[in-house]
């Protein structure tokens, strides 16, 4: 009674902040690689003696004014702290990415589990007039939920990130 409704609950409420987290972790991948490209382009006007080019970098001009404590004509420290920046975006995109896989796939097989279980006791409890006038291949199939399960566990949250991300309005 009261346990297994606060068991199913209490599962409902796991699933939910993974689906959130996993969203979020997608929207932290896929804003960091824009910055990444953004960088990239930044990295090359730079090696073609572009000079104005390494002080309009937000993330370079941020480190090295924090940390690293650049003198304002120096352009090897600006470089520098560009190229140190522009890894701690890498770095940082790929532990987003690799959060989100981990995170990802320990809830696929949850809620595949879940889903499978299920589908069995359905199965099981059908009466036997539906096991005679049915194949075994048709009851099987009945319990086969693996399409059903990716569509709602890896297009719904990948797609709602990617839409955010790159659907975004930059006023100018």
């Amino acid at each position: 009674g009261i346990n297994a409704e606060y068991g199913k609950q209490w599962y409902q409420r796991r699933v939910r902040v993974r689906m959130v987290t996993v969203i979020a972790l997608i929207m932290c991948h896929k804003v960091l690689d824009l910055e990444i490209l953004n960088m990239t382009g930044e990295l090359i006007s730079i090696l073609s003696d572009n000079t104005t080019a390494y002080n309009e970098s937000f993330y370079g001009n941020a480190l090295c004014q924090t940390v690293l404590k650049c003198d304002n004509d120096s352009r090897f420290e600006h470089t520098r702290s560009i190229l140190i920046s522009f890894l701690l975006l890498v770095i940082l995109e790929r532990i987003a990415y690799l959060a989100n896989v981990y995170i990802h796939i320990r809830g696929f097989f949850g809620i595949m589990g879940t889903l499978r279980t299920k589908s069995l006791e359905k199965a099981l409890y059908l009466h036997q007039g539906y096991h005679d006038s049915h194949t075994s291949a048709e009851v099987n199939c009945m319990s086969n939920v693996d399409n059903v399960s990716r569509l709602v566990t890896w297009n719904f949250p990948y797609a709602w990130p990617i839409f955010l991300v790159y659907s975004r309005v930059d006023c100018i």
